[in-house]
């Protein structure tokens, strides 16, 4: 009892630290606690893993915090709280599939908890039935089987009735027949087969098992020995005695590379790191440990003399690509909570600045480049050196051969094109043909450097975009300008920057036809970049305004349209706010015009396979009440455009407003199918799109309608065991061949003739 009471007084005084903000002190007492509760029961174990969780927790080191939440579960394994709370973490760091097993789980260990169901809703709001069955497929084999097995049976009674238990998976999302049905006939047959040959795998491999066992038995003394000199030959041992048992354990590799750094011994460190990062090439810890100690032993060559050799510059640059290489493993993952990003920012800043100031830095990396051309650091460097020194066109030379080395590196293209931007100012006001290509370059530069910085994260986008509008601009203003780029597309046929660029001065200019022909020049080119659909739909916008408030020919209609399709092709390249008040605009516009509804039908007539112009005439048609024509029109503009949103959010809304004319008295298979058609419809417009105002105000929509539906199908199958001459309970399967994955199976009452 005493000792429990150790343990207890321990956590205490681990919590009060924590709450003073004293971590260091507040995790000495928690460790101290773990280690006495050791001696004692479970009880005692869970409350020091549990104070431990908390207190990692508060501190955002979501890795740890993980831990301990899963050393709680293997005292506990049934405890609902530690599943909710694990889950809470991963769904809060879009962790989506560990989330949906945790509060599933947790739901399952306590059906009678609401907040499990509640966080499980949560997490799958937005997500169609088949993007959430690909999220659960990136679950373990056997994760995946635990909910496949419970959540696709068939809904054959409602949720709440007597001996029917609420399912967590299949209550909060519908599954439709055709899910169900390929989910057990085809997938879980093929995970159970795979589950078996992992567990022959597993059987096989039990030895294994019981060394690993052993390992981190070893790993928990040396680690417990720490901090005692005398007992430093011991830490040692036991980490030997535990990569003898498992050579594959990276964590032990780093954990005893440690050891070596914190007694100054670098060299041994560095080899162990190489180990862990060897077996584990994403440990980011380990890439920080190597960093530092490739830091220190470089901070003890300066101590001695100035660095003068490619081995003592080589230290410099291991430091600087080890915590670079951090910087890209953090800008992918969620927990960053262990390194102090900032300092070691200006650590790695520090270290650039220190081999480039170097006064013997250009011959030893000029060294470095003779012995082999290929070093891609020695270029990059110098490239820095001369950048600094404001010799261009070495820094040039050198950033290219860096590009050639590492073509999916952003930074070498940002400087390079820093490098040409500052040979353009020099030059921009009286810059003949040849000299505007330094812009062009830059230009090219900058857009490179944003495109391959989204693993990186080194480059600052505002920033580089800044330079881009500045630079274009100054190009389009420069007298030699179109010269310039006619130059530039003679050179290169495929220049597609030029050819815009060129567009948008013709364009400025009122040169509207020679305009369009580049800006479709540029896009056969590059059907993919928005950048150029973005200027042609502004273009057009422009040519509609001017003839808006009178047009009445399909020419003039032809504008609006073309404007509208070129919007459409923007995705995330710009302010997709922006696009939809330009498209918004544009169809209102189009829809006020009395002369609308006759060009229109003039316009299809010429242009059959236009889904714009179908699309439009559809709402001409909702407006007057005209729902079959406009069901009609959207249906064809869907069938031209299988990924036309609107289209499906509009028939949506049409189906929406029959149901609602009927939803009261609603008893046949045509008027439910107005509900289960709305809801298919608002899936489509939103598929693949998982976060924004219009997501959720669609999602509202649908979970509106579903309760409806639910309501006035689940009413009728039980008023019709009141009715004289009877009725038949069909499955929504049996009746219609229409299925789609957002709907579930649903029971509908039809009258008896």
């Amino acid at each position: 009892m005493l000792e429990r009471t150790r343990v207890d007084e321990l956590i205490e005084g681990s919590v009060s630290h924590r709450e003073v903000g004293h971590i260091t002190q507040a995790i000495a007492f928690a460790n101290e606690a773990l280690r006495e509760a050791f001696t004692l029961g479970q009880d005692a174990q869970y409350a020091a893993y549990e104070n431990l969780y908390e207190l990692y927790y508060h501190q955002n080191t979501y890795n740890e915090a993980i831990y301990n939440l899963n050393k709680m579960l293997e005292l506990e394994p049934k405890n609902w709280k530690i599943f909710n709370n694990r889950g809470s973490i991963y769904h809060k760091h879009n962790k989506t599939a560990k989330a949906i097993y945790d509060f599933y789980q947790a739901s399952v260990c306590d059906p009678n908890q609401t907040v499990p169901y509640e966080n499980l809703s949560n997490v799958v709001s937005g997500l169609t039935p088949s993007a959430l069955l690909d999220i659960i497929k990136e679950l373990p084999i056997k994760e995946q089987i635990v909910i496949l097995q419970h959540s696709a049976i068939p809904k054959m009674e409602r949720p709440g009735r007597k001996g029917v238990k609420p399912n967590p998976i299949r209550d909060v999302l519908f599954w439709s027949p055709d899910t169900i049905d390929h989910i057990r006939t085809s997938y879980l047959p093929e995970l159970e087969t795979k589950l078996k040959a992992q567990a022959e795998t597993d059987q096989t491999n039990a030895n294994t098992t019981d060394n690993n066992r052993t390992v981190e038995k070893y790993i928990e003394n040396a680690l417990s020995c720490c901090g005692f000199s005398e007992n430093e030959a011991a830490v040692i041992s036991y980490f030997n005695h535990a990569i003898r048992l498992d050579p594959t354990n990276a964590e032990t590799y780093n954990l005893l590379g440690s050891r070596y750094y914190d007694k100054d011994i670098y060299t041994e460190a560095i080899y162990y790191y190489d180990q862990a990062i060897a077996i584990k090439p994403k440990f980011a810890m380990a890439y920080y440990n190597r960093g530092k100690a490739y830091q220190a032993r470089w901070n003890a060559v300066k101590k001695i003399a100035i660095p003068h050799t490619k081995e003592q510059f080589h230290l410099a640059m291991e430091a600087v690509n080890n915590f670079r290489k951090i910087e890209s493993l953090l800008s992918q993952s969620w927990d960053k909570g262990e390194f102090d990003l900032e300092k070691m920012r200006k650590d790695r800043m520090s270290l650039v600045g220190e081999i480039t100031d170097n006064p013997n830095a250009i011959s030893v990396l000029t060294e470095m480049i003779r012995q082999n051309d290929n070093d891609a650091h020695a270029h990059h460097y110098l490239g820095e050196i001369y950048f600094y020194k404001s010799d261009y066109d070495k820094a040039v030379h050198h950033y290219t051969n860096t590009i050639e080395i590492s073509p999916k590196s952003s930074w070498p293209y940002f400087k390079r094109g820093l490098a040409y931007r500052r040979k353009w100012k020099k030059v921009k006001d009286s810059a003949d043909i040849s000299q505007c290509e330094l812009a062009l370059n830059a230009l090219k530069d900058f857009k490179q450097a944003i495109k391959l910085d989204g693993n990186e994260g080194r480059i600052d986008l505002a920033k580089v975009q800044g330079y881009n509008e500045t630079l274009a601009k100054q190009l389009k203003d420069n007298p030699n300008a179109i010269a310039c780029l006619i130059y530039a597309t003679n050179l290169n046929k495929r220049d597609v920057l030029a050819y815009h660029l060129l567009a948008d001065i013709y364009s400025d200019e009122g040169k509207y036809d020679q305009a369009f022909s580049l800006y479709d020049k540029a896009i056969k080119i590059d059907e993919t970049n928005t950048e150029i659909y973005h200027q042609r739909g502004k273009l057009y916008q422009s040519l509609w305004n001017e003839v808006k408030d009178k047009a009445a020919t399909v020419e003039e209609f032809g504008l609006a349209i073309s404007a509208i399709y070129n919007f459409n092709k923007i995705r995330d390249s710009f302010n997709l706010k922006e696009r939809d008040e330009h498209i918004e605009a544009i169809a209102k516009e189009i829809l006020n015009n009395p002369n609308a509804p006759i060009v229109l039908n003039e316009f299809i007539k010429l242009n059959p396979k236009n889904a714009i112009a179908y699309s439009l005439r559809g709402q001409l048609s909702s407006h007057e009440n005209k729902y079959d024509d406009a069901i009609s029109d959207f249906s064809r503009g869907i069938e031209i455009d299988p990924k036309f949103r609107a289209a499906y959010y509009n028939r949506g809304l049409i189906y929406r407003k029959k149901w609602n004319e009927v939803k009261n008295t609603a008893t046949t298979q045509e008027q439910f199918h107005f509900a289960t058609s709305a809801m298919r419809d608002f899936n489509s417009a939103v598929e693949g799109i998982y976060s924004g105002v219009f997501h959720s105000m669609v999602n509202k929509k649908i979970k509106t309608l579903r309760e409806e539906h639910d309501k006035r199908s689940y009413q009728n199958s039980i008023d019709s065991q009141t009715k004289q001459h009877g009725y038949v309970i069909f499955k929504k399967a049996e009746v219609t061949q229409e299925t789609s994955d957002d709907i579930d199976y649903t029971y509908l009452a039809y009258a008896l003739p």
